[in-house]
């Protein structure tokens, strides 16, 4: 989001509520990130995320997965969308 370099910590925008994003992930049993939505309205639905030298790859490609579809699953079918039985 920001063209410097970046230590442990990053800022990922979304394209949908953060709060929302993080729940789902929590429910997953990961801690996904920080909301900056609230404290930083400026950017926009972001959240910062935080990966040190105590996380594995195999975490990081865990939090990758579960981010990426929890986006997609939302963005076909959002909460807000009406089912319509036949």
């Amino acid at each position: 989001m920001f063209a410097r370099p970046v230590f442990h910590e990053a800022v990922v925008r979304l394209d949908q509520p953060a709060n929302d994003v993080l729940r789902a992930m929590e429910a997953q049993g990961i801690l996904a990130g920080y909301n900056l939505t609230v404290d930083y309205p400026e950017l926009g639905e972001a959240m910062l995320v935080c990966a040190t030298e105590t996380r594995a790859a195999a975490d990081i490609e865990k939090y990758v997965l579960q981010l990426e579809r929890i986006i997609s699953k939302r963005r076909l079918d959002p909460p807000c969308a009406q089912k319509v039985s036949s």
